[in-house]
């Protein structure tokens, strides 16, 4: 399997008097979480908002934002492999982004990809 995937564009022309087409991001799988887990990378290149925000970076729960302020993992119990997660979340730092959403706890609006560095550092990963 490869370590990322670019998703194909997704067309709009339902919408009343619009026709555009939304640049799909590039998913990154991270194995070790559990099976399917990606991440979604959206390139400031492909995409506006990204572009002003400096790049976005959107993950399940592979990372959660809990306490809120800090980044952790989800219990190791419900990892598949942990030690195989930390070098997949490793790969992350392969992309620019300052934003870090999160779907469980809080996200990160500015230094996103430092603080996924500083993370992975204190865990070792």
């Amino acid at each position: 399997m490869p370590d990322a995937i670019l998703l194909a564009p997704i067309r709009l022309s339902h919408v009343p008097s619009t026709s555009a087409t939304l640049t799909a991001p590039c998913a990154k799988f991270l194995p070790g979480k559990s099976a399917g887990e990606i991440g979604l990378y959206f390139d400031p290149a492909q995409h506006a908002i990204s572009r002003k925000m400096n790049g976005i970076l959107l993950l399940g729960d592979a990372i959660i934002g809990n306490p809120p302020g800090a980044l952790s993992l989800i219990p190791e119990p419900k990892l598949d492999d942990s030690s195989k997660l930390k070098r997949s979340l490793r790969k992350l730092l392969d992309y620019d982004f300052n934003v870090l959403l999160l779907c469980n706890g809080q996200l990160v609006l500015s230094g996103g990809k430092l603080k996924v560095a500083e993370f992975l550092n204190a865990l070792g990963g």
